[in-house]
């Protein structure tokens, strides 16, 4: 084994210019391909705070269809939609509601207003999202009921107005000029787990509902249910329509109808929404796998294409070493293996480089990545819901990951294989004679 890395590394200096190509070509695709999986594992993974990602389920819109005079509207859910079927739901662990929007807040005697992304939710939020409390508690069942006006801040948001995390429970918070209670500080998401990320948490039930009499579950809410296991997706679904057949039956004209919803998490989080169109619930899974297929495919075949024609052209000259090592009884199938070694080692090297590399470009780009492939990250930020916090907030688990490192050593295996194997292959099959005088 010795001999063997003392062998690859003298070749590496010996062809400095072969193995710089080979290693920085390699590094290359490797980034981009993991910049591409980096940007969609932040989207699904389980991360802090939303670790039941792959249990969560949403509904995010109610859409309500009058037939008779071809009208529809949709918005959110309503408080009675949650009292009356959504906390009772049976094939679901825990039931929350939420509304998002932005507030302005400013600490006594401080004069300066700061814009702040806020969370309306109930109790059951903090269940859904395990925040980690750096001080204080989530508010309670009592103190939702009662209106008080109480809130739960990030420890990013604490450090800002108050200028620390510490001793900030019991002070008092003016938000949109309404006097509340700092009851809890809990450690700040990221911008990245869109669901949960907000710099102020305050109950929903000092959220302003209009009624509709006529669409009673009809409101500003967004229902987040986390199923007991992630193979009650179907009841969850079968349930909920039940309730919206009950509820048709009971309503008149104007009929509810949920389009495809609820959604899980990876369908929220990857596939284009239309829930106000019947048949435009989400691009099937197996588009979205096509398409990212596709994209690893070029990302794969290109470089080992370059690669292959670059170990080709190696063998040439190597063909003369080969012959002689045939000669003195090297067998075709152990020369192979050599060889493949070598590469696999130089496709390590690149491919360490190449996570290193995809680390810098999306800490320093992951904004405008984001951007770019993620659709709730692109319309909140559009709308200014993005833009009270820290964007560079992103954690080291997202970066960091067995997944990520698994999918690293994967794509050098394959791209190794891809681009030395075949000229490796064709190469050892000529005769020991022709290999000693391709010199001559």
């Amino acid at each position: 084994m010795k001999s063997f890395f003392r062998q690859v590394f003298a070749m590496i200096r010996d062809n400095k210019l072969f193995s710089a190509i080979y290693i920085v070509g390699t590094a290359v695709a490797i980034a981009f391909t993991m910049v591409m999986v980096i940007a969609n594992y932040v989207k699904i993974a389980p991360v802090y705070p939303e670790i039941n990602r792959m249990r969560t389920m949403y509904l995010n819109t109610s859409v309500y269809v009058d037939s008779i005079h071809s009208s529809t509207m949709g918005s959110g859910f309503s408080p009675e939609a949650l009292n009356e079927w959504g906390y009772h739901l049976k094939n679901a662990e825990i039931v929350s509601g939420n509304v998002r929007n932005m507030g302005m807040i400013r600490t006594e005697g401080d004069t300066h207003d700061y814009l702040v992304n806020m969370i309306f939710t109930d109790v059951n939020f903090f269940k859904v999202y395990p925040f980690r409390f750096k001080e204080g508690r989530p508010f309670t069942q009592e103190e939702f009921d009662g209106g008080v006006r109480v809130a739960v801040i990030s420890d990013e948001q604490a450090r800002k107005v108050y200028g620390s995390d510490k001793g900030v429970v019991g002070r008092t918070l003016f938000v949109n000029a309404d006097t509340m209670r700092v009851v809890g500080v809990v450690e700040s998401a990221s911008p990245f787990t869109y669901h949960s990320y907000a710099q102020v948490y305050t109950p929903y039930s000092l959220w302003r509902f209009w009624p509709q009499p006529e669409q009673p579950y009809l409101g500003s809410l967004a229902i987040t249910m986390v199923l007991p296991d992630a193979n009650g997706e179907q009841a969850l679904r079968e349930e909920i329509e039940d309730v919206v057949r009950r509820h048709n039956l009971q309503n008149g004209e104007w009929q509810l109808k949920l389009n495809g919803q609820p959604v899980s998490h990876v369908q929220d989080a990857l596939f284009k929404k239309d829930y106000f169109n019947e048949d435009g619930e989400t691009n099937p899974i197996v588009d979205f796998i096509k398409k990212y297929m596709l994209i690893l495919v070029v990302l794969l075949v290109v470089p080992a294409l370059n690669l292959s024609g670059m170990i080709a052209r190696r063998m040439e000259i190597r063909m003369a070493e080969m012959g002689v090592r045939k000669a003195f009884g090297a067998t075709r199938g152990r020369l192979l293996r050599q060889i493949i070694n070598e590469n696999l080692l130089l496709t390590l090297l690149g491919g360490v480089l190449g996570l290193l590399l995809s680390w810098v470009v999306f800490y320093v780009f992951h904004t405008w990545i984001f951007a770019l492939v993620d659709d709730n990250f692109c319309r909140n930020s559009n709308m200014g819901f993005l833009d009270t916090g820290q964007l560079n907030t992103m954690s080291w688990e997202m970066f960091f990951s067995p997944f990520l490192f698994i999918c690293v050593f994967l794509f050098c295996f394959v791209l190794n294989l891809l681009s030395a194997l075949v000229p490796a292959w064709l190469s050892l099959r000529k005769p020991i004679v022709n290999s000693m005088n391709v010199k001559r």
